[in-house]
């Protein structure tokens, strides 16, 4: 292990050390590089000087009329990779996936938490408003469910942590497509079925939610274009996670998180696996002990991530290689990608009717006006929607009835942050639109 070690960190020394030294080996090494099409180590890697510059998609969200005309395929390059990192609970991914995108240069994306959407652009965060909330709408977050993991809000959070793993996984490839670096994200929509394994394992979730979910997650994945360029799993024992856990110190956690409940994610982790290996590179490593990145590092830079070779790797990689047809079709996708909602909506819209099937899931009618008033009269304090509250936004003030169903910008991380509220709050002007029949004393009849 020593020797291998040693061995691959001075490989890439001395290969940098000459391309800094000499401007022939530079020439000879470089062109080579690119031909390639794999990863790069950072101090390696060059940009060439005609290179355009990134699209600041956040901030000016990619319209569709520049697609035929944007060089969007000139932004790809040897490290314009995603590479998804995986484990069990206290595997050490967090620490890892942080390490390895500072060793590439890659963007780093944590693994999605709850408090992600359940504060607002204005601070107001909605566990606070919990008890003016019907419990249908008093979604939890990680803490609140493990204090209570049989709870029927345990498949409420499920079910909003797996569309916003849609959407991060859509954040993910827009960062890629609209400036060219790699990602390395910690989990993804096609893990989080592990942990409805564990919960229906536990008896957390009914046997419809569980139905429900996989039939959302088959359903939705359909609308994900492209799968991760590289898997990398950290494999540690049952034991070691536990250990992980307790040193964390949430007595919460640690109540719930037991032996049964690691030992269905690691199983599913297995399943997981066998689904990917056709369309990614997988790495699998013994993570009881962590390893040194270099190890990892010269793993990775074997790999042939070629994606203008279709042929190169069989199916492994086959979805990237649309991009390469012309910038037409890779703006097309990088538009998807960046503006979301018509992705979403084909994914989750058609289960609208079948989520009232679902006990955990059903909003009764009367409900969802109360919160609606709610958000009203006692969190927002105004009767427009997000982005358009006045005096608090540079578009505010319309007329309730022109209030669209997006947020203002062009932009969003997430649905289940704003977008949702301003979708129904729309929907529900008709009846009530300046919450007029609001009744503080609701919950109490």
């Amino acid at each position: 292990m020593a020797h291998k070690i040693v061995f691959a960190s001075l490989t890439r020394q001395c290969l940098f050390s000459t391309l800094q030294s000499s401007t022939i080996c530079s020439s000879q090494f470089l062109p080579e590089i690119k031909q390639k099409r794999t990863i790069v180590d950072k101090h390696l890697f060059k940009l060439p000087e005609d290179y355009p510059e990134p699209w600041p998609y956040k901030e000016k969200p990619f319209p569709a009329r520049l697609c035929p005309f944007d060089p969007g395929f000139a932004r790809r390059h040897e490290n314009s990779k995603l590479i998804v990192v995986e484990g069990n609970i206290g595997s050490g991914k967090s620490e890892f996936a942080s390490q390895l995108a500072d060793a590439l240069g890659f963007y780093h994306m944590p693994s999605f938490s709850m408090n992600e959407i359940l504060i607002d652009r204005y601070g107001n965060d909605m566990r606070k408003f919990h008890h003016l909330f019907p419990k249908r709408f008093r979604v939890p977050d990680e803490i609140m469910f493990y204090k209570d993991p049989a709870s029927d809000q345990t498949a409420v959070m499920q079910n909003t942590i797996y569309q916003c793993r849609f959407d991060q996984y859509l954040n993910a490839l827009a960062h890629i497509l609209n400036t060219g670096q790699g990602v390395v994200l910690e989990r993804s929509l096609y893990s989080d079925f592990v942990f409805v394994n564990a919960m229906r394992e536990k008896d957390w979730i009914s046997p419809e939610f569980f139905k429900y979910y996989h039939f959302m997650r088959k359903i939705s994945l359909q609308q994900i274009p492209f799968y991760p360029h590289l898997i990398i799993y950290l494999d540690v024992p049952i034991s070691k996670s536990l250990e992980n856990i307790k040193q964390r110190g949430d007595p919460y956690e640690i109540a719930a998180v037991d032996e049964k409940y690691l030992m269905t994610i690691k199983e599913s982790y297995k399943d997981l696996i066998k689904e990917l290996k056709r369309h990614s590179y997988i790495l699998t490593y013994d993570w009881t002990q962590p390893e040194y990145m270099d190890i990892v590092l010269d793993d990775i830079f074997k790999l042939k991530m070629d994606n203008i070779q279709w042929h190169s790797a069989g199916d492994v990689l086959a979805t990237w290689t649309v991009l390469a047809r012309s910038d037409t079709e890779h703006n097309r996708h990088r538009y998807f990608c960046t503006y979301k909602i018509p992705l979403f909506i084909k994914a989750f819209a058609d289960l609208t009717e079948l989520d009232t099937e679902v006990s955990e899931l059903y909003i009764y009618p009367p409900d969802g006006m109360h919160f609606r008033r709610v958000m009203m009269h006692e969190v927002l304090k105004a009767f427009h929607t997000y982005g358009y509250i006045k005096g608090k936004d540079p578009i505010a003030g319309w007329k309730y009835s022109d209030v669209p169903l997006v947020v203002p910008e062009g932009w969003y991380e997430y649905w289940w942050k704003e977008h949702w509220y301003n979708s129904m709050h729309f929907s529900d002007t008709f009846l009530d639109p300046y919450g007029k029949y609001y009744d503080p004393d609701y919950l109490h009849h």
